[in-house]
Order: structure tokens, then C-alpha cells, then sequence
């Protein structure tokens, strides 16, 4: 059957029109591309008022419009990812400011997430960061560059956990068994004794003052030995600096 749409007045086959039993013809007037056309904007015409429309179904079937989009998401996973690239880069501005507010409004829930994230995808993650690094070499120097004060101010207050950072860092480098542990449990073992000179460490001294605390590797990394409670004790930092990379203390592995 051949029909004539009210809108554009061309005629076409009754394929290109959508169906209505309350019409003689039992077609719409208008062909789909008008009715498309129509629709789109009359959309954008009310845009505020269907924005709400929809706000309010899916607050009123929040539970079901979810599983609906899981089982969309299921089905259509390439084409659901390529939607959602072009929006994220067509919104990028809109998308960082959207993420950055919420970061901030739920920072503890959002470092949860990304430690978790980590365990559960140890694999994965470490090759996603490897091949960023990879792509953004220059932008991650200039970055370095740029906040070079803030780092060496970061360092300064925080000397006791990057130090942990750097031996965790040798350690995995070196292929060596890496445990974490605290540092303040390794002095409160040690007795705040210098486990080289005999000597009390005194806990308010800090770094780089000779005679702060610091913590020594039994077999040194560079040895093999591993980054762990049993491998390490309680030194001055003096001590530990002129024991070099000696076994020196080496028999306390043995309880001696």
C-alpha cells in the first residue's frame, strides 16, 4: 500500500509509516521520519520539562530502570563503550568537574573503592599504569617539574612513609619478599635500643639529624634480603648509613 504523509506530502510504502488502529488507514499520518523530526524537537523545545519528567520516574523506579540498563549494557557492550567515549570526550570539561566534586564530597568512600580496585585488578592496574607512563612521558616531567616545592614540602612532612614507599619500591624492584609493616613497631620491639651501637634512639630527634631514628635491613636489598619485620631493626641513622651494605647484625635473624 502506498500513503501519502500529511507533513512532508510525499508519497511512500505503508512500511514507512507506524501503525494506528484508531486511523481508517490504519497508519499514522505523518511517515517515521516526520514523526522522528517532530519528536526531536519537541524535545528540545521542552527540554527543562522532560528532564524533570524523567528525573522523577527514576527516582519513583530507580531499581528498575538499573537492572533494565544492566541487562542494555549486557547486550550491547561495544556499542554502549563507543556511546560513552564520545560523550566523555564531547563533555570532558562538564565530566572532570563533575568527578573532581565528587572526589572531594566522598574522598574516604572513593579511596575504598581504588584500593579494593587494586587488590581485586593487581594485574591490570600495574599494566595500565605502565603503558600511561608509557604514552605521557613529557607530560608526567612537566608535571614533576611543576610541583617540584610541593614534593620536597610532601617529603619533608611525610619522611617516614616515603621512606617505606622507596624500600617497598627497591624491594619489588629486586624481586625480594616484600611484608609491610609499621615503623613505630619495629622501634617499640627494638626498645628504641640501636640495634648496632647499643645505644638509646631518641624519638623526638628527626631526620637528617645523625642520631634520629631509621631502620636498617639486616641482608641488605641489595643482597637479597627481604623487606620484612624479620630482615629489619632499630638503628640510628649514623649507625645505618656507616654500616653500608654489610651483614653487620645478621645473627639477630637467628634470635642470637
Amino acid at each position: 500500500m502506498i500513503l501519502t504523509c500529511s507533513r512532508c506530502k510525499k508519497e511512500k510504502p505503508e512500511t514507512e509509516f507506524y501503525k494506528a488502529n484508531s486511523t481508517k488507514t490504519g497508519f499514522v499520518g505523518k511517515c517515521k521520519m516526520c514523526c522522528r523530526a517532530w519528536h526531536k524537537a519537541h524535545r528540545q523545545n521542552n527540554i527543562d520539562k522532560f528532564k524533570a519528567k524523567n528525573n522523577a520516574y527514576y527516582k519513583a523506579n530507580k531499581e528498575k530502570c538499573l537492572a533494565r540498563n544492566k541487562i542494555y549494557r549486557e547486550h550491547n557492550k561495544e556499542k554502549k563503550k563507543a556511546m560513552d567515549r564520545a560523550y566523555y570526550i564531547k563533555n570532558k570539561e562538564k565530566h572532570l568537574l563533575k568527578s573532581k566534586a565528587y572526589h572531594a564530597a566522598n574522598k574516604e568512600k572513593c579511596s575504598a573503592i581504588s584500593r579494593n580496585y587494586q587488590k581485586t585488578h593487581k594485574d591490570k592496574h600495574n599494566e595500565c599504569n605502565r603503558l600511561y607512563h608509557k604514552r605521557n612521558k613529557d607530560k608526567i616531567k612537566a608535571l614533576r617539574l611543576a610541583n617540584k616545592d610541593k614534593r620536597k614540602i610532601y617529603v619533608r612532612e611525610n619522611a617516614d612513609k616515603f621512606r617505606g614507599y622507596c624500600r617497598k619500591r627497591q624491594s619489588l624492584k629486586r624481586g625480594n619478599i616484600y611484608e609491610p609493616y609499621i615503623n613505630n613497631y619495629i622501634f617499640e620491639r627494638d626498645g628504641w635500643i640501636c640495634q648496632l651501637c647499643g645505644q638509646k634512639i631518641n624519638r623526638r630527634l628527626k631526620y637528617p639529624n645523625p642520631r634520629s631514628k631509621s631502620i636498617d635491613h639486616i641482608v641488605p636489598l641489595s643482597k637479597g634480603g627481604d623487606d620484612s619485620p624479620t630482615n629489619v631493626q632499630a638503628t640510628h641513622l649514623r649507625c645505618n648509613v656507616g654500616k653500608n651494605a654489610t651483614n653487620k647484625g645478621q645473627l639477630r635473624l637467628f634470635g642470637w
